[in-house]
């Protein structure tokens, strides 16, 4: 054995004797220690109970494309970034306002579309940056639908009046976003402008129609009417029909785009909006294992620290005794 592994078991040694010829303290210390963290953890836990998660939908501007599937107007991530900007403008506004100050905004699930990964056994999207992020966690617990916003705050249950009022007041401000504005009236005059341009090419196309019929009817008469089959006027016959054909589609398909630009125009909802009340839930609850370790690790090494303080004052006074 070198000199350093005995310098190391001679400190051990020390220590072990320092510790049992205080072990009274040290089990005083550890018990003391146990019983004020089993407190502490019993008010987390019950505090924890008697909170509620409140959420409200939120529904950005969207229209139907005459199924049963909502379509966003503006990009999820970029109109999440103007409302996360807005509500980080209130809070900033107001600084004295402790409800407003809890308040989240979690946006769609389909950022992430875990449902969709697990039923294919694709565990690749849940990576360890995912996981820790906060709106993914709060999703998973209270709010894994894809299709809305949702405010988010976890409080008491008798600030609801006031927390559903904040929410209107928060939403409000959303919908008079100027930003938000732009970009549906910017869609908006997309929308309407393909409708103009697709009703000129309609009369435009019926007038071609009609003509190409009124030709093709003259051709089939002057061929029942000729003796002898003319080549030429059978060539012409063809290529009319063709042309009237291909005319036909044009109109039917001019017209389904109307009508589903129409459609669109009718069911779009071209503000921010709440999507059904306030929906209270309770907390989950419980007390997290990161916390329990930390709490045991205090309980061990406060202990020995408190041991070792008290032992090192007990020595001190004896030696000043001496």
């Amino acid at each position: 054995m070198n000199k350093k592994d005995e310098y190391i078991e001679i400190n051990l040694m020390s220590f072990y004797i320092f510790l049992y010829k205080n072990l009274k303290i040290l089990i005083l210390s550890f018990t003391l220690l146990t019983i004020l963290s089993t407190a502490f953890l019993c008010y987390k836990n019950y505090t924890s109970r008697s909170s509620v998660v409140l959420k409200q939908m939120i529904q950005a501007p969207s229209y139907f494309n005459g199924s049963q599937n909502l379509h966003a107007i503006i990009d999820y991530n970029k109109l999440n970034l103007i409302l996360q900007n807005i509500l980080s403008e209130l809070k900033q506004t107001n600084p004295q306002d402790k409800l407003l100050k809890k308040v989240k905004l979690l946006y769609p699930f389909d950022k992430y579309e875990i449902s969709d990964q697990k039923q294919n056994g694709q565990n690749s999207v849940e990576t360890k940056a995912v996981v820790k992020n906060a709106n993914y966690e709060l999703k998973k617990k209270y709010d894994d639908q894809k299709t809305y916003f949702t405010l988010l705050t976890q409080s008491k249950k008798a600030d609801a009046k006031d927390i559903s009022k904040l929410y209107q007041d928060i939403i409000n401000k959303f919908s008079e976003s100027t930003l938000i504005a732009q970009e549906t009236q910017l869609w908006k005059r997309s929308i309407e402008t393909n409708i103009q341009q697709s009703s000129e090419k309609l009369v435009e196309y019926d007038r071609l129609l009609k003509q190409d019929e009124i030709t093709l009817k003259d051709l089939m008469a002057k061929k029942s009417n000729d003796n002898v089959v003319n080549s030429q006027t059978q060539a012409m016959i063809i290529k009319y029909i063709t042309m009237v054909n291909d005319l036909k589609m044009q109109v039917f398909s001019l017209k389904q785009s109307i009508d589903t630009n129409k459609i669109w125009l009718s069911s779009a909802n071209l503000k921010v909006s709440d999507f059904g009340g306030m929906v209270l839930e309770p907390k989950v609850s419980g007390v997290s294992i990161k916390l329990l370790l930390v709490v045991l690790f205090l309980i061990v090494f406060g202990s020995l620290f408190i041991t070792m303080i008290i032992g090192f004052f007990k020595k001190v006074a004896a030696e000043a005794k001496k």
